[in-house]
């Protein structure tokens, strides 16, 4: 999903949850990856208070960036 802003053609995603000092940070998606490591599972067990089945899964996953180098702040360096 793009905010529809571009920097030298880039498309920017837009967020509040940066810090006042920030514009911004330039963050290569073609470098993020999201990992899922090994043994997650899905488990079926009977429902205690209805007749039925209940189903989860569970897994363990984080965020990767490949080049950490490659994210750039953005801030206004004027006094």
């Amino acid at each position: 999903m793009e905010d529809g802003i571009t920097i030298a053609g880039v498309p920017v995603l837009t967020s509040t949850h940066v810090d006042g000092a920030t514009l911004a940070w330039g963050i290569d998606k073609t470098q993020q990856r999201f990992v899922v490591r090994n043994g997650a599972k899905v488990e079926r067990f009977p429902s205690v208070t209805n007749d039925g089945q209940w189903v989860r899964g569970i897994m363990r996953a984080g965020w990767d960036t490949l080049n950490p180098a490659g994210i750039v702040r953005i801030w206004d360096a004027t006094p």
